[in-house]
C-alpha cells in the first residue's frame, strides 16, 4: 500500500498538538510517511510522546493562498 502525508493546520495549538500526537500513534495503521504542520508560529512537540514520523513545519498564515498551496504540495 502507498504511504501518505497529512497536513494539520494550526498544529501548534492545543487541538493541533493532540491531532499530531494521535497521528503519530496511528501512523502505521494509516500508512503515514510524513506529518506536515502549517501554523503562524514554529511547531514544537509540547506533549509527552515519542514521534514516529517526521514532522515538516510550514510557518505561514492559513489565509495566505500561496503558503497553503506550498504546504499542500504532495499531500
Amino acid at each position: 500500500m502507498d504511504t501518505i502525508s497529512v497536513l494539520v493546520t494550526g498544529g501548534n495549538g492545543f487541538l493541533g498538538q493532540h491531532i499530531v500526537k494521535h497521528l503519530h500513534l496511528v501512523a502505521d495503521d494509516l500508512h503515514l510517511a510524513e506529518i506536515r504542520v502549517l501554523d503562524l508560529v514554529p511547531y514544537a512537540n509540547k506533549l509527552d510522546y515519542e514521534p514516529t514520523r517526521p514532522v515538516k513545519v510550514y510557518e505561514g498564515n492559513l489565509l495566505d493562498e500561496e503558503e497553503v498551496r506550498r504546504a499542500c504540495r504532495g499531500v
